[in-house]
């Protein structure tokens, strides 16, 4: 149980750094991120069960990180209209791309371990939609920024690798432990932190102190 209070307190200190950021600049970007954090944040607060809801706390949490990948998503795409940006270019096809493979991959191996379709397949993919909506917008406005706005696709990369890892226990594929879990984690958390410190211009100060 340790364990998941270090990932809370993870979470919080994240959020907690969101905040600072954003009162220190506020831009629109810095503060719907940090919105997104916090909603992350209880997600996270649901699913690592510190609540002690056992597995009633796994649907308001993937709630929570489905309006967090939203938020993160609306984002960008306002970020990307503002400053002209193109949506149909490279990023968004790397993107699309890089979600289709991961639906696909994770139907592949479910099928080859379990030999059918686990009840919680179409929700996992309905959950990944939303994933690959968030990773879509922040490929596609990073590829029209371009300099220290490439670490975004590395973040949702990370976030992918991270989110697919939770979803092959539920698919039957692997089974859970405490240092699967720590490896999703290891993937988590730069995710967040890399989406946090480099969202907008201001990021480069940051970068450079």
């Amino acid at each position: 149980m340790a364990i998941q209070y270090s990932k809370v307190v993870c979470s919080i200190l994240l959020s907690l750094l969101a905040v600072i950021l954003f009162l220190r600049n506020r831009r629109e970007e810095r503060k719907l991120c940090m919105v997104a954090m916090i909603l992350s944040c209880i997600g996270d607060i649901f699913m690592t069960d510190v609540l002690k809801l056992g597995s009633a706390g796994t649907v308001p949490g993937a709630a929570f990180f489905i309006l967090a990948h939203i938020v993160y998503a609306v984002c960008f795409f306002r970020a990307g209209k503002r400053n002209r940006c193109r949506i149909l270019n490279n990023g968004f096809t790397a993107g699309v791309c890089l979600t289709v493979s991961a639906a696909a991959l994770l139907t592949i191996l479910m099928l080859a371990k379990t030999g059918r379709v686990q009840a919680m397949y179409v929700p996992i993919l309905g959950y990944l939609a939303f994933v690959g909506l968030n990773l879509i917008t922040q490929f596609s406005y990073s590829f029209n920024r371009k300099g220290s706005f490439y670490f975004l696709p590395a973040a949702m990369t990370l976030f992918l690798i991270s989110d697919f890892l939770v979803f092959l226990p539920m698919l039957a594929v692997v089974q859970e432990s405490v240092i699967y879990d720590l490896v999703i984690w290891m993937f988590y958390l730069p995710a967040q932190l890399l989406i946090i410190l480099f969202n907008s211009p201001a990021s480069k100060k940051v970068m450079n102190k």
